[in-house]
């Protein structure tokens, strides 16, 4: 008798023996409930990506995320950052974007491509110079070869991005 369970506690309810049933019955449309909210945010998602031409998650290192009030959204947010992509938007007379070019990092990627184009740097190479240019991973540290290999192979880069196994062509700027 000691080995049986006596009781389940949620948040808001204590389930005994005799509730068994109506728990059974809580539980499974809550796990409905997740099942539908699952699948309407991967509908939204491939929506976001097919019809709106936006990546549908965090942009890579040289974009600046900007959530709906026009701000730059995350961790990555940065006064100076945010005024200058607001000058860029206005000069070119045009809405934020929901990913923007990073004013600040960008050109240091921009570089970085530009550099290894021209045939004559390897990856350690090019890991060498980016930590000299002081090109930082989000974390603030120093590029490991896969980084800089990921970011010069990642098709983000020339406009375009790759979601569920498809390639989609972005309304983000490239590079």
């Amino acid at each position: 008798q000691d080995d049986k369970l006596k009781e389940v506690r949620t948040a808001n309810k204590i389930y005994t023996d005799a509730d068994s049933l109506l728990m059974d019955i809580e539980f499974a449309m809550a796990n409905k409930s997740s099942k539908e909210t699952s699948e309407r945010t991967k509908r939204n998602l491939l929506f976001k990506a097919k019809t709106k031409k936006e990546w549908p998650g965090w942009a890579p290192l040289d974009y600046l995320n900007i959530n709906k009030y026009g701000l730059i959204a995350g961790k990555g947010f940065d006064k100076k950052k945010q005024e200058l992509i607001e000058k860029k938007a206005k000069k070119e007379k045009r809405p934020l974007r929901r990913i923007e070019f990073d004013p600040i990092v960008g050109s240091l990627i921009k570089k970085l491509f530009e550099t290894f184009s021209t045939g004559l740097y390897s990856l350690g190479m090019m890991i060498e110079l980016s930590t000299k240019w002081g090109l930082l991973n989000r974390r603030g540290e120093p590029l490991c070869k896969e980084s800089v290999r990921r970011i010069l192979s990642n098709p983000f880069y020339c406009g375009y991005f790759i979601f569920k196994g498809e390639l989609y062509e972005g309304v983000h700027e490239p590079i």
